[in-house]
């Protein structure tokens, strides 16, 4: 692996991380909140389950913006260089 490729690694890393991390907090944090009238916690668990992968879902789609980006800087395209063949 080059040392340009460290930082893809190390901001993925840094993504999976945070992502992993406020999907349980906002989890833990809807499922307190959530006022169920039911008596087996049926809405608590589901709004917690739905915070957590949406949560996630986030992340991902958050990361996906910035691997784009990311990668696109690597290698910049300054101008275009079109090459045409001449018929002989």
């Amino acid at each position: 692996m080059s040392a340009k490729h460290n930082g893809l690694w190390v901001g993925s890393l840094i993504f999976a991380v945070l992502g992993l991390g406020f999907g349980v907090l906002l989890s833990i944090y809807v499922y307190f909140r959530t006022k169920d009238k039911t008596e087996n916690g049926k809405y608590q668990k589901e709004n917690a389950v739905l915070t957590f992968f949406m949560t996630l879902f986030g992340a991902f789609c958050m990361w996906g913006m910035w691997i784009c980006v990311y990668m696109h800087q690597m290698n910049p395209l300054i101008l275009p260089f079109v090459e045409t063949q001449i018929p002989e």
